[in-house]
């Protein structure tokens, strides 16, 4: 039976494991000194809520190198054999030219990393994610949503359509599935929905079913990625053996727990 070692800031907060011995929950301060040797280790240190300010992001990346190389020395030393490490779309050639970004600069140093090493080490590129047993931030468009689902309110927007590509925990689990699968997958993968869904086409599923109100004002806030107004996966960057089944409206439908 396999079992799971999770390394995290603050163990204590975890709800008790299920699994009749099979998961671990231990302090993140401990991984540098375990000795236990690993199949794989997959690592999804990120921002959490990306809305947080400069001072943190430079926090954030000083904490996802230290954990990358103390990673990368266990494969060095065969103490683990595969590394799955969550990357962004940010990353992605399309938006490497945009304005200073702190939170993308992190993500290229990684995946730079990655590629001059010959070890197994899969960067998987996420665009969006949400799913019903994650966090959703205010300022992202599905973080808005499920506030104004959730208190009834109106929903405040511009008039700018964006596209947005998003994933939950079943696509990141079949492109998991196919990556170990592959026994020579490394580089870089795209994790992505059978297709992407707009702003507007979102809102109208909603209204169409009497969920949701909307106002509509000709600016709004920027949102808390910046202004980009297609933001989706090129799928260039594909993995052998992942198929999607859902579409990112069926995503953020489940995402957000309603039916239409």
């Amino acid at each position: 039976m396999d079992k799971f070692h999770l390394f995290t800031r603050r163990p204590e907060d975890l709800a008790e494991p299920k699994g009749d011995g099979q998961f671990f929950f231990k302090s993140l301060d401990d991984f540098e000194t375990e000795t236990i040797h690993f199949q794989e280790i997959f690592n999804f240190i990120g921002t959490g809520n990306p809305s947080l300010g400069r001072e943190h992001l430079v926090d954030l990346g000083k904490a996802s190198l230290r954990w990358d190389f103390e990673i990368s020395k266990m494969l060095k030393r065969g103490q683990a054999r595969r590394y799955y490490s969550m990357s962004s779309g940010i990353a992605a050639p399309a938006y490497e030219n945009k304005s200073e970004n702190i939170y993308r600069d992190i993500k290229l140093e990684l995946e730079r990393r990655h590629q001059e090493e010959s070890m197994a080490i899969s960067d998987i590129r996420v665009y969006g994610f949400a799913d019903s047993s994650g966090k959703f931030f205010p300022g992202s468009l599905v973080g808005d949503l499920s506030l104004a689902l959730a208190s009834r309110s109106v929903f405040e927007t511009d008039t700018e359509d964006v596209v947005r590509d998003y994933c939950g925990g079943e696509e990141l689990v079949l492109l998991l599935t196919a990556l170990r699968n592959n026994e020579e997958s490394k580089g870089i993968s795209e994790l992505y929905s059978l297709s992407p869904v707009s702003k507007n086409q979102l809102l109208e599923t909603l209204m169409g079913a009497g969920l949701l109100a909307i106002s509509v004002s000709a600016s709004g806030p920027a949102p808390i990625s910046g202004r980009k107004l297609e933001y989706v996966p090129a799928k260039t960057e594909n993995c052998v053996g992942y198929s999607p089944r859902r579409s990112s409206l069926e995503v953020v439908l489940s995402a957000l727990e309603v039916k239409v």
